[in-house]
């Protein structure tokens, strides 16, 4: 079935919402977008984040489930990017550890599903990575891992909805039911910002730096396992590196500043990856809270009249264009392969925490 004709709003212009809309709009549905913040929104978790699309190694916190449905993650943001010239790639992924911590990547390698990763030594890793050549006798390389720049994919998604007919607006909707007497359908994709209206909902702070250097390169996302401070680095237009490790239990500090102690473990174990690091300029330190439920699955609930989507943790970029689709679907009267999943039916093949 379609949404032709039919006025549906969306509260919020994150990845969620963004998605969201989108779906809703290829459905024929016209979609107002309803944002607090100029587009993109600079100050949320979906602009504060690496932008690394991992659908075979977050089998570690994902139930298996729901690997099929980060595949079609990859393939969505390929297909949106691809056209608008918007920066993707896909070209895998790279699992490092220091000689004295490479058990972890045997207890990591058991997480996921055989025959969609490599196990690579010394030789392969310079072939793949030469900035980390003769630094990493072990990894492990995941072929089907993809990475993206969040602010571009997101005005990708802007410029995508407004070529269907869509619109965002900046206005502040603190009660999104409100707007069921103007509009047939509601999505609420605020993410934390809806907390206090969900007793389930917890902040988790994640905190990233951004990195410029012009004599270290990298051709794929690589993540260092470490026993206390694991750690990400994905590359980006410009030069730039997104560098990311740290998620805090506690969102009391939510004013978008980074902890003293976490810079320093941050930069510190990215110069432990690549001393050349040492040389890159610190473009900016960030933080932002991603909305979490107990067992860190997204959820999908229906709230009187509206329709809320939250709870994707720090799997929004793998699995916002799924959930959006689902959304889109349910709208329309029908049940999408992954609704189940989303809506609770499935969650309690909860992945570890």
């Amino acid at each position: 079935m379609t949404l032709s004709g039919k006025h549906v709003a969306v509260v919020g212009a994150g990845v969620a919402g963004l998605c969201a809309a989108l779906s809703a709009a290829r459905r024929g549905a016209r979609v107002t977008v309803f944002e607090r913040e100029p587009f993109p929104p600079q100050d949320t978790p979906s602009a504060i984040a690496g932008g690394m699309l991992a659908p075979v190694a977050e089998a570690e916190h994902l139930p298996l489930a729901f690997g099929p449905l980060g595949l079609e993650g990859v393939a969505a943001w390929e297909d949106l990017l691809g056209p608008a010239g918007g920066y993707f790639r896909r070209t895998g992924s790279l699992i490092l550890a220091h000689p004295g911590d490479e058990a972890m990547l045997e207890r990591f390698a058991l997480h996921m599903e055989p025959g969609r990763w490599e196990d690579v030594g010394p030789q392969r890793i310079a072939d793949l990575e030469p900035a980390l050549a003769g630094r990493f006798a072990r990894g492990l390389f995941l072929p089907e891992d993809a990475h993206l720049e969040p602010l571009s994919a997101m005005r990708a998604a802007g410029a995508a909805l407004e070529a269907l007919g869509g619109q965002i607006v900046q206005r502040e909707i603190r009660e999104p039911a409100a707007l069921l007497g103007d509009f047939a359908h509601v999505l609420d994709c605020r993410g934390y910002v809806s907390e206090g209206e969900d007793p389930d909902l917890r902040g988790v702070k994640g905190e990233i730096a951004v990195l410029e250097s012009r004599e270290f390169t990298l051709a794929r996302p690589v993540r260092l396992l470490h026993p206390r401070y694991p750690l990400y680095v994905v590359p980006h237009p410009g030069g730039r590196f997104a560098v990311g490790a740290t998620a805090i239990e506690d969102s009391a500090d939510a004013d978008g500043r980074v902890f003293v102690r976490s810079a320093l473990e941050l930069l510190g174990t990215a110069y432990s990856l690549a001393p050349c690091l040492g040389e890159a300029k610190v473009v900016g330190l960030f933080s932002g809270i991603r909305p979490a439920y107990p067992d860190n699955l997204p959820r999908i609930a229906e709230r009187g009249e509206a329709l809320r989507a939250n709870g994707l943790f720090r799997h929004g970029y793998l699995l916002a264009p799924t959930m959006g689709r689902a959304m889109a679907a349910h709208l329309a009267g029908e049940e999408d392969p992954a609704w189940p999943l989303f809506a609770g039916r499935m969650n309690a093949s909860a992945a570890p925490a």
